[in-house]
């Protein structure tokens, strides 16, 4: 398993007119069992997939590969550890997520709630 994460905070930086990340209190405060989009890089090839995050650590978190990768060697299952710098969406758990045809809004609701977050 030859790969490394990309610095989604990097590539903003490069791309600020379009590329978009969470903010950072969003993506140092997750929580088990929230769904985070990182880029895994194998030298060659890059690929986005979802990680569910297991545990929070001092370094960042770990959590389990949602995916069924096809460019990266990786197994759906597969432990990852990453940290805020890498993670380029969220989505909580627990939370529906309501995306404008732009992606100029995202909103997270809370099923049977009445209640909303802006994210962007």
């Amino acid at each position: 398993m030859i790969y490394t994460l990309v610095n989604a905070e990097e590539l903003q930086h490069e791309n600020s007119e379009t590329f978009w990340l969470p903010s950072k209190e969003d993506r140092e405060n997750l929580q088990s069992g929230d769904h985070v989009k990182l880029i895994f890089n194998n030298g060659a090839e890059r690929e986005r997939m979802w990680v569910r995050v297991d545990s929070v650590t001092e370094k960042g978190y770990i959590g389990m590969l949602w995916n069924n990768p096809i460019l990266i060697d990786l197994e759906h299952g597969d432990v990852i550890e990453f940290g805020a710098k890498h993670i380029t969406e969220i989505e909580k758990t627990g939370e529906v997520k309501i995306v404008d045809a732009d992606e100029q809004n995202i909103v997270y609701v809370e099923p049977n709630h009445n209640t909303a977050k802006t994210l962007h």
